[in-house]
């Protein structure tokens, strides 16, 4: 009976103790969605390319980064019905991420029809909630919502 009783009690208290990275998204400013150690922000203001990047920067975010498909599962969801930039462009030929100053290339992607977009007057790129979270390439001119993100404070 014993040995039962430590058992629920050590079952219960590893059910009952948040994730790190839980207690951490809920620390994300107000207006933020927290997921998986990372707080984000669905800028509801059409702007250009660069004038999203600018107003994610001045939230100290950055534009949005979707490295996996549960990231892209959850920007998916809080974007529906929406067309909003996300932080990939076309650099010399090659789409890339930049990521707090990184340059990342992609290894996740979900462009419409599973084909890499190469016109370079389309060299940005934005996630189509009208059309089931797929990346479309857009000129950087285009006036679409955006999406940031920064690390969930500690």
């Amino acid at each position: 009976m014993l040995k039962l009783v430590v058992i629920a009690v050590v079952v219960g208290i590893s059910f009952a103790s948040p994730a790190k990275s839980r207690v951490d998204e809920e620390n994300c400013p107000f207006n933020d969605e927290g997921f998986n150690g990372q707080c984000y922000y669905f800028n509801a203001n059409s702007m250009n390319f660069e004038d999203a990047n600018t107003a994610c920067k001045a939230l100290n975010h950055e534009f949005v980064t979707i490295l996996g498909q549960k990231v892209q599962n959850f920007i998916n969801y809080h974007a529906y019905g929406l067309q909003s930039w996300i932080g990939i462009r076309l650099v010399n030929g090659d789409w890339q991420w930049n990521s707090n100053g990184e340059i990342v290339k992609p290894t996740f992607t979900n462009w419409e029809n599973q084909k890499v977009p190469t016109d370079p007057a389309k060299a940005c790129a934005i996630i189509d909630g009208s059309k089931n979270g797929v990346w479309r390439a857009v000129s950087c001119t285009d006036m679409n919502w955006s999406i940031c993100q920064m690390a969930a404070p500690q």
